[in-house]
């Protein structure tokens, strides 16, 4: 089971408070698990975003730690933005 108290550490208040109104929203969308081994789970899914943008977001995270290994957003912040935070709210 996933800590997610844990996993919002790596994320700025600003971008988890922007990250829920996303997940409110609705704006995650296509969510799916990439691949899942005993030590971590890659995730995947689509955020509506402003303007009519879709962003692509990837997280990876170790599961017994609850712990993001690796994340990746193709927004102009890259990783650990509102679009991942709101993926972790869905």
């Amino acid at each position: 089971m996933l800590n997610f108290r844990r996993l919002k550490q790596d994320f700025a208040p600003t971008m988890l408070k922007e990250g829920k109104g996303l997940f409110e929203r609705k704006a995650v969308t296509s969510a799916k698990i990439l691949k899942m081994s005993a030590q971590t789970v890659r995730l995947s899914c689509r955020v509506s975003g402003n303007y009519d943008n879709a962003y692509h977001c990837e997280i990876e995270i170790d599961r017994k730690e609850s712990m993001t290994v690796d994340s990746d957003c193709d927004c102009p912040h890259k990783y650990d933005c509102h679009h991942i935070a709101a993926f972790l709210f869905f």
